[in-house]
C-alpha cells in the first residue's frame, strides 16, 4: 500500500517535472506530497501555489535557487540551500526568518525576499543578524509591527506595499543597515515615527489623500533637512506643492545609470556621487537650490526617477483590471495611466519594462511560443514577451520559473499576441503626449525590447526537438 502511494506521488511529480530547467510546477496536477522529490534530477527551483501535506526526509536542497511557496515549517530546510536567492513565500511567519540567518546574495546574483500576507506574531524579531539581500518585499499584509526587531546586517532596498497597519519601522532602521526604503499604500500606527526612520533614502507614494491622511499629520512636524533623504510619489507631490513641477520634492534617488538589468541591480552600486548625478536629488554642489533641468522643461535631460517593481505591476495590473482582459483596451488604459505620470517617471516605467522584457528572452519560453503558435519568428517572440508582461506579476513570474506556463490557459487566441505589440510603446506613445518628444531623444540610453544579446537557456534547432522537449504543448487552435 505505501509502495503504491510513493509510486503514485513519483508520477505526479515526474509529469510536472522539466528536466530541461530542473524546474517543479505543478501545471498538470495538483501536488501535496514531495516525499519522492528525491528520485528526481537535482531541482533548481520549485514553484507552487498550494499547501504541500508531506515532505521528503532528510533532503539535501542544495541545487535549489528559486522557491515560490505556501509557508510551512518543514521547508526550512529547503530555506537554508546554499544557492538558493529568489524566495517569495506567502502566509509566512517568524519560522522563515529565522531559518535566513545568512546572506541571500550570491556570486550569481542579488537575493530576493518576498513575503505576501505575512502572519505577525507577538515579539517577532524579523531579520536575523547575518541576513543580507538585495531586495525584500512585505506586501498585502494587515500588520507589519517591528518594535521587537533584532540586528541584521542590510537590506538594499525594502519595500511595503499594501499594509495596513505599520509599527516599529523606525526601531528596524536602527538595527541595520537600510539602503532604500519604498512605502506603497502603508499606514503608520505612528505618523512621527516616520521622521525617524535612519532608511539612507525613503520614497512615499500613498495613492490617494485616504493613504496619505497619517502623513499630513506629521507634515507639519518634518524636520528641515527632510529632503536629503524624503521623496514622494506623483500624487503626495502634486497634493502637497500643486506648483511641483518646479522643485526636487520629486525627483528619483536613481536613473538611467547603465545597468544590465533593473531588477538584478543593487542599490549599493550607486554612491553618493552617481545619485547626484544622474537624479538630481538635494541642493547643486555649489550650493545652489535651483532646480535642475527636468524632462518637459528646457535644458539637458538629467535622469530617469526610478520607478519601484511593485508600482510597476500595479500600473499593468489596474490597465488589465480596467480592460477586462481585453488587450487592445489594456494598451489604451496603461498609456492613460502613463499620461497621468511625470515624464521621468514615465521613462521610469520604461526602464522597468524593458528590463523585464529581457528577462524574459528564453530559448525554452520561445520554444512553448513557437508551439503553441505554429510559429513564432524574432518580432513575434517581441510581442509574446510584451503579453505576458501585460497579463501580471504573478503569470510573468511563473513563466520566468517554468515556459510551460505560457500553455496554461491564459493565451485563449494568438491574435492577443498581435494586439500585445502596443504595450511595449505605451510608454513612449505616452510620453510624447505629455512632452510633444520622443522618449527614446530624451533617453537615448533607456534601450528597447530589441536591444538583446542570445537567450539564456538550451538552444533548440526544430520543431522536432521542440516536440521532444516539450511533449505536452499542443498548438492553439
Amino acid at each position: 500500500m505505501e509502495q503504491g502511494k510513493a509510486l503514485k506521488a513519483l508520477r505526479r511529480l515526474s509529469r510536472n517535472f522539466d528536466v530541461a530547467s530542473r524546474v517543479l510546477y505543478p501545471e498538470r496536477d495538483s501536488i501535496e506530497d514531495l516525499s519522492q522529490i528525491s528520485e528526481l534530477h537535482p531541482v533548481r527551483a520549485v514553484v507552487m501555489d498550494e499547501p504541500v501535506k508531506y515532505f521528503p526526509v532528510d533532503y539535501s536542497w542544495e541545487s535549489l535557487e528559486r522557491l515560490t511557496a505556501q509557508w510551512d515549517e518543514r521547508w526550512a530546510p529547503a530555506l537554508r540551500a546554499p544557492g538558493l536567492r529568489w524566495i517569495d513565500l506567502s502566509r509566512a511567519d517568524q519560522s522563515a526568518l529565522d531559518a535566513l540567518d545568512r546572506s541571500l546574495d550570491t556570486p550569481e546574483g542579488f537575493g530576493r525576499l518576498y513575503l505576501h500576507g505575512f502572519v505577525q506574531r507577538p515579539g517577532a524579531a524579523w531579520f536575523r543578524e547575518k541576513f543580507v539581500s538585495d531586495f525584500v518585499g512585505i506586501e498585502q499584509s494587515r500588520q507589519v509591527d517591528f518594535t521587537h526587531a533584532g540586528p541584521f546586517c542590510s537590506i538594499g532596498l525594502l519595500s511595503l506595499g499594501d499594509v495596513k497597519s505599520v509599527r516599529g519601522l523606525a526601531h528596524l532602521s536602527q538595527q541595520g543597515t537600510i539602503r532604500l526604503l519604498d512605502l506603497t499604500a502603508v499606514k503608520f500606527e505612528d505618523p512621527d515615527e516616520f521622521w525617524n526612520i535612519r532608511a539612507e533614502r525613503i520614497a512615499l507614494s500613498p495613492r490617494n489623500r485616504k493613504e496619505a491622511a497619517w502623513f499630513y499629520e506629521a507634515w507639519d512636524r518634518r524636520p528641515p533637512d527632510w529632503m536629503d533623504r524624503v521623496r514622494f510619489g506623483e500624487f503626495l507631490a502634486q497634493d502637497l506643492y500643486p506648483d511641483w513641477a518646479d522643485l526636487e520634492i520629486k525627483d528619483g534617488f536613481y536613473a538611467s545609470f547603465e545597468q544590465e538589468d533593473l531588477v538584478d541591480i543593487g542599490v549599493d552600486d550607486l554612491d553618493d556621487a552617481d545619485v547626484e548625478e544622474v537624479a538630481g536629488g538635494g541642493p547643486n554642489r555649489s550650493g545652489d537650490s535651483s532646480p535642475r533641468p527636468r524632462a518637459g522643461s528646457q535644458g539637458r535631460v538629467v535622469g530617469v526617477e526610478a520607478v519601484s517593481v511593485v508600482e510597476f505591476w500595479e500600473v499593468v495590473e489596474g490597465s488589465r483590471r480596467v480592460a477586462g482582459g481585453d488587450v487592445e483596451a489594456q494598451v489604451e488604459a496603461l498609456q492613460g495611466a502613463l499620461g497621468r505620470f511625470a515624464p521621468e517617471r514615465i521613462a521610469g516605467f520604461e526602464q522597468v519594462f524593458v528590463s523585464l522584457h529581457r528577462r524574459l528572452y528564453d530559448w525554452g519560453l520561445w520554444g512553448v511560443a513557437y508551439l503553441l503558435l505554429g510559429g513564432c519568428s524574432d518580432d513575434g517572440f517581441v510581442d509574446v514577451r510584451s503579453w505576458v508582461i501585460g497579463q501580471g506579476r504573478d503569470f510573468y513570474e511563473r513563466c520566468l520559473a517554468d515556459p510551460r506556463a505560457l500553455a496554461s490557459g491564459g493565451l485563449e487566441d494568438p491574435e492577443d499576441i498581435g494586439d500585445a505589440e502596443l504595450l511595449a510603446y505605451a510608454a513612449g506613445e505616452a510620453y510624447e503626449e505629455v512632452t510633444g518628444r520622443e522618449l527614446e531623444e530624451d533617453y537615448p540610453d533607456l534601450g528597447g525590447v530589441f536591444d538583446v544579446d542570445e537567450p539564456t537557456g538550451e538552444p533548440w534547432t526544430d520543431e522536432d526537438d521542440l516536440q521532444a522537449r516539450f511533449p505536452d504543448i499542443e498548438p492553439l487552435d
